[in-house]
């Protein structure tokens, strides 16, 4: 179990970078907010807030380095939610009032989980800071859950708005894979911290459950694939794709 977690983090880490670096090379080019959002969002929790929380678990790291670790994991992990929160809006909910006190609940929200980890990362002992029980725990959880079941939801409920324009030769067949690869991809965050949350709340450390390892890690190979596949796709894959439609 934790050699199929480790491999599904590791997997996840560098599928995120890859496509974090990618978009918002793209960005660069167009300008676009949400190239540029997407882009953020990944590079910051896969490639620095995972990371650096998992310094955490390396005693032959400097206490001081660790702490200074997961301050700067809380801080990146907030701004990618953030980033991913403020993408699902522009993207899919940009008029719609509710989604942007929605968005300013959701930053605010971050801004103190932030605020309330770096405390922890100060004055806790090293041992308590990234524990993966307690109350802080259940509230980060849940915090990424809402992030990522809106944007699961959103991508769900396009992809089947496209499927209908495909019907009339309105849509593009590798557009439409990639909105229902994301949804697959945020499904599995999804469902990761859904039992991450539970698990805490029974009073089972998530980190030590064979059961909780298991399903968290292939959700991550399958996240991280689904990644892949949308924004970094082999030509092999797009000329199937082309083909089933």
């Amino acid at each position: 179990m934790l050699a199929l977690a480790g491999i599904a983090t590791l997997a996840f880490i560098l599928a995120g970078t890859s496509v974090g670096i990618r978009l918002l090379r793209l960005a660069k080019r167009t300008q676009g907010k949400a190239e540029r959002n997407v882009g953020l969002g990944l590079l910051l929790i896969c490639g620095l807030a995972y990371p650096l929380s998992l310094s955490l678990q390396v005693d032959a790291i400097p206490e001081t380095v660790r702490r200074f670790a997961f301050a700067i994991a809380m801080f990146s992990l907030a701004g990618g939610a953030i980033a991913i929160t403020e993408f699902v809006r522009g993207v899919f909910r940009s008029e719609v009032p509710w989604a942007r006190w929605l968005t300013v609940a959701s930053c605010a929200a971050w801004f103190a989980m932030t605020g309330w980890g770096i405390w922890a990362a100060v004055s806790q002992p090293i041992e308590s800071i990234g524990s993966t029980e307690g109350l802080r725990f259940i509230l980060r959880q849940l915090l990424m859950l809402g992030v990522f079941g809106w944007t699961a939801v959103e991508a769900g409920l396009y992809w089947l708005k496209m499927r209908r324009r495909r019907a009339i030769g309105l849509a593009e067949p590798e557009v439409i894979n990639r909105f229902a690869l994301w949804c697959i991809s945020g499904t599995m965050s999804v469902v990761s911290s859904s039992v991450m949350t539970v698990t805490g709340l029974a009073g089972i450390n998530p980190s030590q459950d064979p059961t909780t390892l298991l399903v968290t890690g292939l959700g991550g190979l399958v996240s991280s694939a689904a990644l892949v596949l949308a924004f970094l796709p082999p030509k092999s894959y797009l000329a199937w794709i082309r083909a089933s439609f």
